[in-house]
């Protein structure tokens, strides 16, 4: 299996695809669906779907489901809530089935690509169930014996779901991106960069301001000196001869933000930051409150930090072309996906 890179590292998250497909059924008989885990539901183009995975998808939906009919039909959530049928909405159970059947078969759409391509022998849940429990052997052993251990002390069985499938996902990505079938050329990479310079790849602007500094010492007094400043500068007397006026030092008082570097420890970084983007050169700021005292800021110069390089930009430009890609086949390929089900789908229930 080659390396994940690190730039298909930071799309770790960034996995979630919808897609349609056509469900054909078929009528063995089965035991009910609430037992064996293992049991089959259904397949996808005759890879078994177990009711553990199905259940642990439907799980991840169900909230939202119930907040669906609450919303769109009125529901009352109770004890006949499930089977109760709501109009067009059908009833929660079969709505919340037909969903979590939707999200089983992107699951296995992506898990048949990664075991063509050698990256997985198995892909049923009674795998991923061992898969799971010597993983929690593993962490409880490194703790055991104080080894590092990234994530949790135990992995839930729906977080190591998730962790497994988006995994298995970006190994995929990193795996295809060596095919020129797959890998973007310098014409598409030239194309996504130039549509997305300005937000995805566009440097933080560089700010320079005045600044009137007034110590906390006792903070009724601090506030009533700070709006007395403050009403000064709305009635047009200058920031200069207000900040000589009130900064300890006489003078006024100069300073810079670089939203690019990691500033002094116990600042509101993303607070001052929102408060520079909100103002216009030569525009005075409300009385803002730092660790120890207030402050009334003058912006006198926005730099533009202007677009990222291409060529320092490439590689993750070529990661969200794959993603986008490997995204859009594996919607179509759901779309177009042979669902069969068994009577185990029928039979179950939340």
């Amino acid at each position: 299996m080659k390396p994940t890179s690190a730039h298909f590292r930071q799309l770790f998250l960034l996995l979630c695809i919808c897609g349609i497909f056509t469900v054909t059924g078929c009528s063995a008989h089965t035991p009910p669906a609430k037992g064996n885990s293992n049991l089959p539901i259904a397949t996808v183009n005759g890879a078994p779907l177990q009711i553990g995975e199905f259940r642990l998808l439907a799980q991840k939906l169900r909230s939202g489901v119930i907040q669906t009919f609450i919303k769109e039909y009125g529901a009352q959530y109770g004890k006949d809530f499930w089977n109760t049928s709501y109009g067009e909405g059908g009833t929660p159970q079969e709505y919340l089935k037909q969903m979590a059947l939707k999200e089983a078969t992107v699951a296995k759409v992506i898990q048949l690509l990664a075991k063509e391509n050698g990256l997985i022998d198995k892909i049923d849940y009674s795998d991923f169930a061992i898969r799971l429990q010597k993983e929690n052997m593993r962490r409880e052993n490194a703790v055991k014996n104080k080894d590092p251990i990234y994530g949790p002390v135990q992995y839930e069985e729906a977080a190591f779901y998730e962790y497994w499938l988006s995994n298995l996902k970006l190994q995929t990505m990193q795996y295809l991106s060596d095919d020129s079938a797959w890998s973007p050329n310098d014409r598409e990479i030239q194309a996504y960069y130039e549509a997305n310079r300005t937000t995805a790849f566009h440097q933080p602007d560089l700010y320079s301001f005045d600044k009137i500094i007034f110590p906390l010492h006792d903070r009724q007094e601090t506030y009533k000196k700070a709006e007395k400043a403050r009403e000064e500068l709305t009635k047009g007397k200058p920031f200069n001869q207000v900040a000589q006026a009130y900064n300890v030092s006489g003078e006024v008082e100069h300073g810079s933000f670089n939203p690019r570097k990691i500033m002094e420890p116990g600042l509101d970084d993303e607070g001052f930051l929102k408060l520079l983007q909100s103002l216009s050169e030569g525009e005075v700021s409300d009385i803002w409150e730092e660790r120890d005292s207030l402050q009334i800021i003058q912006l006198t110069e926005r730099i533009n930090g202007g677009d990222k390089p291409l060529e320092e930009v490439r590689d993750a430009v070529k990661s969200s072309i794959m993603e986008q890609k490997l995204n859009q086949w594996v919607s179509d390929k759901a779309k177009e996906a042979k669902v069969e089900l068994t009577s185990s789908y029928y039979q179950f229930e939340f």
